[in-house]
Order: C-alpha cells, then sequence, then structure tokens
C-alpha cells in the first residue's frame, strides 16, 4: 500500500521550506514514481534502500540537495539488487560476458568485430573493455590462455 503525505512546515521555517512530502510503500514488489519539475530546491531524504533514476541510469544517494530540474525523472525501487545481488544492468552486463564465452565456444574461427556484433556490444573496443574488466584478459589474451567455455546458454 503506497501513502503520500504532504506536511506543512513550523511558522518559523514557512519563510524556507514551502512542505515536506512523504512517500512510503509497504508494497514487496517494484514501485516506481514519474517526478515532475517543481520549480523549488529539494532536500531529499532515503530511509530505505537507495531508488534508481532509471531513465539517467543512476542510483540517487540516500539523502541530497536535487537544484532546479529541467525533465522529468522515472525513479524506482531496487528489490532486483536486493534479490539478485547486482543490478539489473550489472547483471545483463554478466549475461551478455556469458553469451561471447559461449559464441566464442562454438564458432572459434569468428572475427572479434563480428563477435561484438552478435553478442550486443556497441563495437569492438566496448567488447574488449568489457571482457577485461569481468576476466582480467581481453579476449584474445583469454583465448591465448583458456578454451573459451559457457554453459550458461546451455539447455
Amino acid at each position: 500500500m503506497q501513502t503520500f503525505r504532504i506536511i506543512q512546515p513550523t511558522p518559523a521555517l514557512k519563510p524556507f521550506i514551502r512542505y515536506y512530502w512523504i512517500l512510503q510503500d509497504s508494497t514487496s514488489g517494484i514501485v516506481s514514481q514519474r517526478t515532475l519539475p517543481t520549480g523549488c530546491i529539494s532536500l531529499v531524504f532515503h530511509r530505505g534502500e537507495r531508488l534508481k533514476v532509471t531513465n539517467r541510469d543512476e542510483l540517487q544517494p540516500h539523502s541530497f540537495i536535487c537544484g532546479q530540474e529541467s525533465g522529468y525523472s522515472d525513479v524506482t525501487s531496487r528489490i532486483f539488487s536486493e534479490n539478485i545481488g547486482t543490478t539489473p544492468k550489472d547483471f545483463m552486463r554478466i549475461v551478455r560476458l556469458q553469451r561471447t564465452l559461449s559464441v566464442m565456444q562454438h564458432n572459434q574461427g569468428i572475427g572479434f568485430a563480428q563477435l561484438s556484433y552478435e553478442c550486443g556490444y556497441t563495437d569492438q573496443s566496448h567488447m574488449i573493455k568489457e571482457f577485461k574488466l569481468f576476466s582480467g584478459y581481453t579476449p584474445k589474451e583469454y583465448i591465448a590462455r583458456y578454451s573459451p567455455v559457457s554453459d550458461y546458454f546451455t539447455f
């Protein structure tokens, strides 16, 4: 259940603070809220998990000052991270690495440009950078040392 409250500040703070608003949600699923520009500076506190601004792919800090906004923000809770142990974006990067290993395993003569295209990287240098981040080696170095194996896509 989601509750939203607006609380007026004390008379002493009224010249500086327009209002406090509190959004509480007790559901166990993903909570998504679109925030719109208000024309005001905001001081934000999150008591629970950090929220993700999905349209900018960033996590909000637990507390921050927000200046003038010029567009909307889609703010989403991080239920995925709590259950999986990583963000959805990082999980997809890991799946893409496993896909890369699987394609390398089954198509040993594939060129790296074709491999990066087939596995969803923006380009070959993007694939090499991510591959090295997760494995410690470039794809060429990895193949020289190990046989690429992934059973992630085997059914």
